[in-house]
């Protein structure tokens, strides 16, 4: 088994300060709550030929559930031959032990809590946000460098990779604030722990637990709305539009982008099924095979009445804001 850390150097890439603002990259990221759909999104993303769909990069270098991360190909990060090569190229570009520190520091930015220590850091331009802000840029140039691509659609959701890759100047960002309906995220959240444990909550349990991913939903997204309007380089877009008028959806999105992604809506639309490619990270439908697009009801059925009732209750005002009723 061949660990990340352990690569060997590959060729060094250009320095942040040798690549002219007409070279930055071009991004397009997704920003949001957790459980908002962007495994599916990223699914149709990367059926473009331009478009590197990368996943939730800010996981590239974590462990998954205990286990060595792998790609939706199947394969260990380090094996896989798009992930391989681009982790040669960007540890040869930032030194050894560079991969190590950035590791830690997205970590510490990129967490929920985290935010207040990236935007301290990044006001005084501390050395760490420095260090953070180079090997992110240069993590950005070894993907493009392997995969080809013109474009990387990144949906780490993360609202710190907003700050560092817009305000640091460091991509041609655009951004896409996906939201899911309030009740459908947190019992997708309360499902996926409970699979974790291997057990189901106590109704105080999942209380508690879902109490705590409602606020984390109100928080995500009204930190998002704020960055998408940063700029007027972004838009909001809902999981159930992408769903149930994939068509129009990449429309918007390719306009965003510049990227002609209606053809792929097209095809979405006729029931086409699509593979997840090599996503870093993202739900763990990626590793089942290409799948058709299909609208999760499961919430409706499956969540208990005053669970749904509850989360409504705290969020309905924002919730409304998207278009989401009773």
């Amino acid at each position: 088994m061949i660990a990340w850390t352990s690569l060997p150097p590959g060729p060094e890439l250009p320095a942040e300060a040798e690549v002219g603002r007409a070279q930055r990259p071009r991004v397009l990221y997704v920003v949001g709550a957790a459980r908002s759909g962007t495994t599916i999104m990223d699914a149709l993303l990367g059926a473009h030929a331009s478009i590197a769909a990368v996943g939730e990069l800010r996981f590239l270098l974590e462990m998954e559930h205990g286990a060595f991360r792998r790609c939706a190909c199947g394969r260990l990060v380090a094996e896989c031959p798009v992930w391989g090569e681009v982790l040669r190229r960007w540890i040869g570009s930032i030194g050894p032990g560079g991969d190590r520190t950035h590791r830690v520091l997205s970590h510490r930015y990129e967490r929920f809590l985290g935010f207040p220590w990236l935007v301290f850091d990044m006001a005084f331009r501390r050395e760490n946000f420095v260090r953070y802000r180079a090997a992110t840029a240069a993590l950005f140039a070894a993907i493009l460098y392997v995969s080809g691509a013109e474009l990387i659609a990144d949906s780490s959701k993360s609202p710190a990779r907003v700050l560092v890759l817009k305000g640091g100047h460091l991509a041609d960002l655009r951004v896409v604030h996906l939201v899911r309906d309030p009740r459908a995220a947190v019992w997708s959240m309360v499902k996926g722990h409970e699979r974790l444990l291997g057990r189901r909550l106590s109704p105080f349990g999942r209380a508690a637990f879902a109490l705590r991913r409602v606020v984390q939903w109100l928080v995500a997204n009204a930190i998002s709305e704020i960055l998408v309007r940063w700029g007027g380089s972004g838009m909001r877009a809902r999981y159930e539009d992408l769903i149930q008028d994939p068509e129009g959806f990449l429309s918007l999105v390719g306009e965003l982008a510049g990227v002609d992604l209606r053809s792929i809506g097209v095809r979405a639309k006729a029931g086409e099924a699509f593979g997840y490619g090599h996503i870093v990270a993202g739900n763990l439908r990626r590793f089942t095979g290409p799948a058709a697009l299909e609208l999760d009801t499961d919430w409706i059925t499956g969540s208990p009445v005053w669970m749904r009732r509850m989360v409504w209750l705290l969020a309905c005002p924002q919730a409304r804001r998207y278009g989401y009723r009773r």
